[in-house]
């Protein structure tokens, strides 16, 4: 049979014979030129071009790449050629070495010293420099910057462009400054009662920590709604930015009248006038009615405060009064106590006077307080009550009764009114003087520790933000000297020991120790579980209302702490949070009910 090709088949097959002759060169060699403090032998790893492998130009361009990701070298200058070699195609790469580092050096610096940017600096002296480690190095300085609240750039982002030919590697940083702070939504507050409370100011480097401690301070004048958030722009220039602060106002002026209650007091009726922001200057005036009540009583209390008085925020408060102090049972003093521990007829003390109160900022945590309080105290008992035979004779003391206090306080809360982190440490120091009837006469000392921490996960983003808490506070105290039997230390009820009595234990001595989980429900709401231990003994002042030792309204010389658990809700209205704890103790179970934290 006779095959007949045609022109296009005879084509195909010249061109198949043809690739098939064509072999693909090897790889014979393959060269580094121009390293010098970077052996051979660390690159030729990084590679794909291999001795003994088919030579490619696409391999060969793709090494290109590769070399110049390690680092050391000149990326312009990085090249590659090829040509025929004995046993096939010797490939040669040609680089040029960055420069070794013979010096580091910071500049434009002022927040952190150049001894600390360089413990971030991983870049060796004496090594050949890699700008892959510098560019790690660009990102550790602005990285230690943000970790203390700042804003820190390496104004040159090119490692190759940081380092000179004779080796000195230059991080110039640059450290963004406030240009200014622009203040919005203020309509009644003026605008330097907000910037009186900001440390941050134009000019300062801009720290993310510190403006954020004073938007905290701006929200605890309790003038706002709502603080922030603030925005950062850019200035005028690169380094600069401008802080933008909106603010909400909220209603500062009371006027109220209605009917109220709390456990200690029952029902009163009551008449308020009150203004926070008077005159726009964060000033505040009130004036406050209270009538009837368990005591029966018309109380009255006018005060006023002054949130700046001098260039070192030095504040004064003044305030007199005409009020009633709940105690404990009246069946305490005048019959046996039952075993509920009922307060179905409390006992009461009328006080009337007045106090005044400096506080002077020391730093930004710690401020000093200097007090001085005089007032006549008297016990509200009825004709019946004061001829009971079996009223001890110190419940009839009155007098007057004046105190001269020293108090430092440590605060580190963010938000005062209902903190989740931070800690209130005070250290109290009164010196008395009584002249009460019928027999305490002189002077007398009370020094006291009051110590509170709050604990959370994590900043609040912003001031109103809902967070987890858990809470503890611990009191200690002593006195010594001629005691009034109402100045006193006195353990029981809503503000001290759940789950008793209204200041069912009192001494010359004092302990208490309060822990509260407080956990949000919602942004009005608020669940509570605590733990309250605590007592107060030592005292010279003893009730004995019945034979039967079982039914003593009970006081001691020693320790005896008592121990009261509970739950309880808080709930959020502008006046403050309202407080409702159901307490149980060792004398049976509670119920107690105020405004604000405990603690």
């Amino acid at each position: 049979m006779r095959l007949k090709w045609g022109a296009p088949a005879l084509l195909a097959l010249l061109v198949i014979c043809s690739i098939a002759g064509t072999q693909i060169p090897k790889v014979a060699e393959v060269v580094i030129h121009g390293n010098k403090g970077v052996s051979t032998d660390s690159i030729l790893p990084v590679l794909a071009t291999k001795v003994g492998e088919d030579f490619s130009v696409t391999t060969m361009n793709a090494d290109l790449a590769r070399i110049r990701r390690m680092g050391f070298f000149y990326e312009e200058s990085v090249s590659a050629a090829h040509e025929p070699a004995a046993d096939g195609e010797r490939v040669t790469f040609t680089v040029e070495e960055h420069p070794i580092v013979q010096k580091i050096v910071v500049t434009g610096n002022k927040i952190l010293t150049e001894a600390d940017i360089l413990k971030v600096v991983t870049t060796k002296i004496g090594e050949v420099m890699n700008s892959t480690v510098v560019a790690r190095d660009e990102d550790a300085i602005k990285s230690l910057y943000r970790t203390r609240g700042y804003v820190g750039d390496v104004g040159v982002t090119d490692p190759e462009q940081l380092i000179t030919r004779d080796g000195v590697l230059t991080f110039p940083v640059i450290e963004v400054v406030v240009e200014a702070i622009e203040i919005s939504g203020n309509k009644k507050t003026k605008t330097r009662v907000i910037r009186r409370e900001l440390h941050t100011k134009p000019g300062d480097a801009y720290n993310s920590v510190k403006l954020q401690r004073d938007l905290e301070r701006i929200y605890n004048l309790d003038l706002f709604e709502d603080v922030g958030p603030v925005e950062a722009v850019p200035g005028s220039e690169p380094g600069k930015v401008i802080i933008r602060l909106p603010v909400k106002e909220k209603k500062t002026g009371q006027v109220s009248l209605g009917v109220g209650y709390s456990s200690p007091q029952g029902v009163v009726g009551r008449i308020e006038l009150g203004e926070t922001n008077f005159r726009g200057r964060g000033e505040g005036i009130n004036l406050l009615f209270e009538l009837g009540g368990k005591a029966s009583h018309t109380s009255y209390e006018l005060g006023f405060f002054e949130p700046y008085i001098d260039r070192h925020h030095t504040s004064v408060s003044a305030s007199v009064y005409n009020k009633v102090v709940y105690r404990f049972a009246n069946s305490a003093i005048t019959g046996p106590v039952v075993a509920n521990g009922s307060d179905s007829n409390l006992f009461n003390e009328i006080r009337k006077g007045g106090q005044f109160t400096l506080t002077r900022p020391i730093n930004e945590k710690n401020r000093a307080v200097l007090g001085f309080r005089t007032e006549t105290v008297h016990l509200n008992l009825s004709a019946k009550e004061a001829n009971n035979p079996n009223l001890p004779q110190f419940i009839q003391q009155e007098g007057r009764i004046s105190t001269l206090s020293t108090r430092g306080i440590r605060d580190t809360r963010d938000i005062v009114s209902d903190p989740a982190r931070g800690v209130n440490y005070t250290a109290s120091l009164d010196l008395g003087n009584s002249n009460v009837k019928p027999d305490v006469k002189g002077t007398f000392t009370r020094g006291s520790l009051d110590l509170r921490q709050y604990f959370s996960k994590g900043v609040r983003i912003k001031p109103t933000q809902k967070k987890t808490v858990f809470a503890t506070r611990v009191m200690l105290g002593v006195m010594n000297g001629k005691i009034p039997f109402s100045e006193q230390f006195f353990v029981g009820g809503a503000e001290t020991l759940r789950g008793y009595l209204e200041s069912r234990f009192w001494g010359k001595n004092m302990f208490l120790v309060n822990m509260e989980i407080r956990k949000p429900i919602s942004n009005a709401f608020q669940g509570v579980v605590f733990v309250d231990v605590g007592d107060a003994w030592g005292t010279n002042y003893f009730l004995d209302t019945t034979a039967d030792p079982s039914q003593k309204f009970g006081q001691h010389n020693s320790v005896k702490p008592r121990i009261g658990t509970g739950v309880g809700v808080r709930v959020t209205t502008p006046i403050g949070p309202l407080r409702l704890d159901w307490g149980f103790g060792s004398e049976g179970s509670r119920t107690h009910f105020s405004i604000g934290h405990v603690f």
